[in-house]
């Protein structure tokens, strides 16, 4: 099952699926919002964070490779390297969304 398939303008954020347009991977302060997302969302029994998406779920025609470049493995181990008590069972997965890259 493709999650982001699901999505479409009108969709909104809620409880347990966030937008994020983009992510500039050398910046301190996206990397601090996303861990914060991540804990939030663990702390309220999961959800999911999509990367290339506007808030009202429209495409938001940034360049993902950027994100892609640091490696999958980088963003699941954030909320272990950064969080204690260590947070488990996170994961990531790449779509392909009206051709284009979503990273979930």
């Amino acid at each position: 099952m493709d999650p982001a398939g699901d999505i479409h303008a009108g969709t909104t954020e809620s409880a347990t699926l966030d937008f994020k347009a983009n992510l500039n991977p050398d910046s301190t302060q996206d990397w601090c919002e996303l861990v914060k997302d991540i804990v939030a969302m663990a702390n309220s029994g999961g959800g999911t964070i999509v990367f290339g998406v506007n808030d009202d779920g429209t495409s938001s025609g940034a360049d993902l490779q950027p994100i892609l470049n640091v490696g999958l493995g980088h963003y699941a181990s954030s909320p272990f390297i950064f969080c204690q008590p260590a947070l488990c069972d996170c994961g990531i997965d790449l779509f392909e969304h009206r051709a284009k890259r979503t990273i979930e």
